[in-house]
């Protein structure tokens, strides 16, 4: 009987012994018990291999943006390495903020985003410190009238061409009491960013030509911030026709920007008393809406086929596109998939398709909302939550 326990007890060690030193082997499937993940809105990260052509099994459920990307790879139009870099960008705005494995290369990539990101607001303090010593804080976005939501006001070209607009005017005439006159003109026109600021006085008849110049566009630029838009128009339009200043072909650049600016602040009637009166109300809003913007769309034509203006084609022909969005959204959107999907390089195509997706997010979206609205008035009949 011992002999038959110590038999069993030896051959277990045996077994177990062998069987402890040999490698656990799956089945089937990866050698890892560690959890996998897939992505079902967009391609995995990094962005920049599926823009270079790394697309691999792209679901149905992928977002319009690589659904875009993987489009142009299978019609053998791929992307261009400045497309790529705009695309990502595009998606990345999109998607949202990725957290990175890697915390430390995330921060490297942070730090050099910020070093290539120009702060044109520093621009301005510093060259303001030359001549007054005084801090000047500015708030760029402004509260729209009657609502709670704000928008941006003052956008970075202001403070980069006010910075260097004072630079060269220190260099050519130095520090002195005009070009001290000059600040307290440009701080009033950025006292109407983010508020109710002032509007900058006219210089008096001995000032050197040069300050009573800028100081014309001061005036309104100050009364385009603050949404005084016909008046600033005025004044823009004289400054445009001055070939003397300037000033006058930027300021024939902004006319249309005001007739923009004016259509974005028209709203319908709240609160209607009933549905003809909501339907009466938003066809006048859309018809002041659409004659402001036909008036830039023209004088936007009017500056691209203007050859003196050539600096501004560029900005204008961006503008237009907008105004072409606002104006006829099918039209647009037709154009924009015309765009996207010929050969050769797109140097908007960050813009392009950023508005080709929003284009397309807009119905959805809008049929979303008459949905809910139609389910609380059936909810709200029915006595139900």
């Amino acid at each position: 009987m011992k002999n038959y326990a110590r038999f069993f007890v030896s051959t277990a060690l045996v077994f177990a012994f062998l069987f402890n030193s040999l490698l656990t082997v799956f089945a089937c499937g990866p050698s890892t018990v560690d959890p996998l993940f897939s992505f079902t809105k967009h391609g995995e990260y990094p962005l920049e291999s599926y823009t270079n052509g790394k697309v691999g099994v792209v679901p149905n459920s992928y977002g319009r943006i690589s659904l875009f990307v993987f489009y142009r790879q299978l019609s053998n139009t791929p992307l261009t390495a400045n497309e790529q870099k705009q695309v990502v960008e595009a998606m990345k705005h999109r998607i949202g903020i990725h957290i990175s494995d890697n915390e430390s290369a995330q921060t490297e990539n942070a730090q050099s985003r910020d070093s290539e990101s120009p702060n044109f607001f520093t621009d301005w303090t510093t060259a303001r410190a030359k001549v007054l010593a005084d801090k000047s804080t500015v708030i760029t976005e402004k509260k729209v009238p009657d609502d709670y939501n704000y928008y941006r006001n003052c956008l970075g070209d202001a403070f980069k061409t006010a910075a260097k607009t004072l630079e060269a005017r220190i260099a050519k005439y130095g520090i002195n009491e005009n070009t001290k006159e000059w600040i307290n003109g440009q701080d009033a026109v950025f006292s109407n960013c983010g508020g109710e600021g002032k509007i900058p006085v006219a210089v008096s008849a001995d000032a050197p030509e040069w300050l009573s110049k800028d100081r014309q566009y001061q005036i309104a630029a100050a009364l385009f911030y603050s949404s005084k838009f016909p008046e600033a128009r005025d004044n823009f339009t004289q400054i445009a026709a001055d070939k003397n200043s300037e000033w006058n072909k930027t300021a024939r650049f902004v006319v249309p920007r005001t007739y923009i600016r004016q259509a974005s602040f028209i709203e319908a009637t709240e609160n209607p008393a009933n549905e003809e009166e909501r339907k009466a109300s938003e066809q006048k809003m859309n018809a002041a809406k659409s004659e402001l913007l036909q008036k830039a769309a023209t004088q936007l034509k009017d500056i691209q086929a203007n050859a003196s203006m050539n600096d501004f084609h560029n900005s204008a022909r961006k503008i237009l596109n907008l105004v072409k969005y606002r104006l006829d959204a099918a039209g647009r959107q037709k154009e924009l998939a015309e765009v996207l999907s010929k050969p050769g390089e797109n140097s908007n195509i960050y813009n392009d398709l950023t508005d080709y997706v929003w284009l397309l997010d807009k119905p959805q979206s809008d049929a979303l909302a008459v949905g809910a609205e139609l389910d609380q008035k059936a909810a709200e009949a029915a006595g139900k939550e």
